[in-house]
């Protein structure tokens, strides 16, 4: 895609942010931040975040893990690896909260 590892790992973590922001579009807070990028860099950072987003909520939710005791959520190294082998530049932080927010959507 050609952005920098900052600036996708940024970007994915405005998208991840509750209150006043959840599930609003980062375009125009990623250009207050980066102007650099232009309008159409942007709306394409703020589609592949979309889409990060939705496999990594995906993963979680169609990944339960049954036993004696209930049903749990994957491990956390499973749902990394999988992450990490489709979108190699997500930092530790942005997988944690992927991870935490699809274990939170998963129980909704």
């Amino acid at each position: 895609m050609g952005y920098s590892v900052a600036v996708l790992n940024l970007a994915l973590g405005l998208s991840m942010e509750f209150g006043e922001h959840w599930l609003q579009s980062i375009d125009k807070r990623l250009l207050a931040l980066h102007p650099e990028l232009g309008d159409g860099a942007v709306l394409k950072i703020d589609k592949l975040c979309r889409e990060v987003n939705t496999i990594a909520h995906k993963f979680v939710s169609e990944h339960p893990v049954k036993s004696e005791a209930g049903v749990s959520f994957v491990a956390f190294y499973l749902f990394e690896a999988f992450m990490i082998s489709k979108y190699d530049w997500i930092d530790a932080a942005n997988l944690s909260s992927l991870y935490s927010q699809g274990c939170y959507y998963a129980l909704k």
